[in-house]
């Protein structure tokens, strides 16, 4: 869980320490008579309406979830940013008004070195909440608290104008001082006009991260269990994001097992991404287009090879590749287990199934372990019906096959005995 105490504390003395800033800058700059200090003063009360907004909004995004709001107050955060951005705005408007009519005075600075002090000590105030802010914001993935420390940023900077604005006019430069209140009052404009649009969009549930979406999508389809992934949709609330996604299962996956999987996957996502508060999955079965076919025969005769009675203990396993109903024989390979007198099905699964990755086994018998191990790599089991690779892959394309629900006996052990018995 995102720690949205420790952004509140963040937001909260940042507001004291702003505040503080603005009344030392409004004092200041009345007793020398700076209007650059004044515009800058309006400039950090700006600042401080946001990071207000920022604490109300973590403040109600602590709340827990209710019936009447079931996904929680996360977005007060954005909808606190959204409002306070009309209020700076207006400041900025009348700012810049103010700067019109001081554009022809003559600059009067009584005590310019307290004004120049002032603004020094703004701007080293400014720097240290800045770097503080970002931390936490990003810590926790707070917008409002990385959005102040870029405004943070920027009282550092105009601090230093101010600076320079009340050097200019000590030394009587004209209009610096009404200059820099019309650069000031525009440069709240565009914070105005920056946390709105982006308060707007996280309103409107915009994709927060297209990059975000991609990592989430390549987590989850580095999970076995998962053929394919669709429709993966991300929105901001506050400071925590939203997601949901359909996942592709294999058909053979029962309703109880899709939902292991889907709690699976859920519990990645949201440990290896913990601002994802919530990742709502749909599971729906996989079409497959494309198959990969392992079949257990006795010779080696290309698509006229026999079926093998057994699994384990087949002399070799043919792999076909299916691709819009049309099949050819890949390769054959030998089965080195065939003597193997315990156990040969789980190892012909380790070596064949493992690192060859079909799609699909039709075999005639299969016992409990090669059964269920199988199973536990998602490949689908079909009863073989023909006596050769050809008429049993016709057989599958035409749908004739019957899929395995369980194993045919219990070990392989004994349809071992019952064929050397058919055989005498």
């Amino acid at each position: 869980m995102i720690d949205l105490k420790k952004g509140q504390k963040v937001a909260f003395y940042a507001s004291l320490i702003t505040i503080s800033l603005v009344i030392i800058k409004i004092t200041v700059g009345k007793i020398a008579g700076s209007t650059a200090l004044l515009a800058d003063a309006v400039h950090s009360g700006a600042d401080v309406l946001v990071i207000f907004a920022a604490w109300l909004g973590l403040f109600l995004a602590r709340k827990k979830d209710s019936k009447k709001f079931p996904y929680g107050l996360y977005k007060a955060e954005t909808f606190a940013a959204f409002a306070v951005s009309g209020f700076i705005i207006y400041a900025a408007v009348m700012l810049f008004m103010e700067g019109l009519r001081n554009l022809n005075k003559i600059p009067e600075i009584d005590v310019p070195f307290l004004a120049m002090g002032t603004a020094i000590f703004s701007a080293f105030i400014s720097i240290i909440l800045s770097v503080w802010e970002k931390k936490v914001g990003v810590e926790i993935n707070s917008q409002s608290l990385i959005a102040n420390s870029d405004e943070s940023k920027m009282d550092f900077f105009s601090s230093f104008l101010v600076f320079f604005a009340v050097l200019g006019s000590y030394f009587e430069v004209l209009y610096i001082e009404s200059i820099l209140t019309l650069f000031l009052s525009l440069l709240i404009f565009w914070v105005g006009i920056k946390n709105g649009y982006i308060s707007l969009l996280g309103l409107l549930d915009v994709s927060p991260d297209v990059k975000l979406e991609k990592d989430v999508r390549k987590l989850v389809m580095s999970m076995p269990e998962v053929k394919d992934i669709e429709d993966i949709k991300l929105r901001l609330a506050g400071p925590v994001l939203f997601g949901e996604s359909r996942l592709k299962l294999s058909k053979s996956i029962d309703i109880n097992r899709g939902h292991e999987i889907s709690h699976k996957v859920r519990r990645k996502v949201k440990s290896e991404f913990p601002q994802i508060e919530a990742f709502n999955i749909q599971i729906e079965p996989y079409q497959e287009k494309n198959y990969v076919i392992m079949i257990p025969i006795k010779n080696k005769n290309g698509m006229n090879s026999s079926i093998s009675r057994h699994f384990g203990k087949a002399d070799y396993f043919a792999f076909v590749k299916i691709e819009n109903n049309q099949f050819e024989l890949e390769y054959i390979k030998e089965n080195p287990f065939k003597e193997k007198k315990v156990r040969a099905s789980l190892a012909v699964v380790e070596k064949f199934v493992k690192n060859k990755s079909p799609d699909i086994l039709i075999t005639k018998e299969i016992g409990e372990i090669g059964f269920h191990t199988i199973r536990d790599y998602f490949v689908d089991i079909y009863m073989a019906e023909g006596e050769n690779i050809k008429d049993i892959v016709d057989n599958f394309i035409q749908e004739k096959l019957k899929k395995l629900e369980k194993p045919t006996h219990k070990s392989d052990d004994k349809i071992i005995e019952q064929n050397l018995k058919e055989s005498k």
